[in-house]
């Protein structure tokens, strides 16, 4: 399962917390982002589950035009630029075909 939404200026340690406790659960992916004028992607998943966050990530930052953002195969974050919620949504989209 994919869950993914984009907030409009949502704090960094909140969507940690979110995506740390959604991917307690088996089989998920988490693509949350808070878009303003310093953005913030976190992109994680389950242990039982195969992708690579990090690469994941870095797809949708160098959409929005950055490469901030570091992590592992289960979790990353990243961001620290400008963008809107329909930039961020339209860069999780792009992610989830690469899923």
């Amino acid at each position: 399962r994919v869950v993914s939404r984009v907030w409009a200026n949502r704090d960094m340690n909140d969507l940690r917390k979110l995506a740390m406790r959604l991917t307690d659960e088996p089989k998920i992916v988490v693509l949350l982002g808070g878009a303003g004028t310093k953005s913030n992607l976190v992109f994680a998943r389950s242990n039982d589950v195969e992708h690579d966050m990090k690469s994941l990530l870095l797809v949708a930052l160098k959409m929005l035009g950055s490469e901030k953002g570091g992590g592992d195969q289960r979790f990353a974050q990243g961001g620290g630029i400008p963008a809107s919620v329909e930039q961020i949504e339209k860069a999780i989209d792009q992610v989830k075909k690469n899923l």
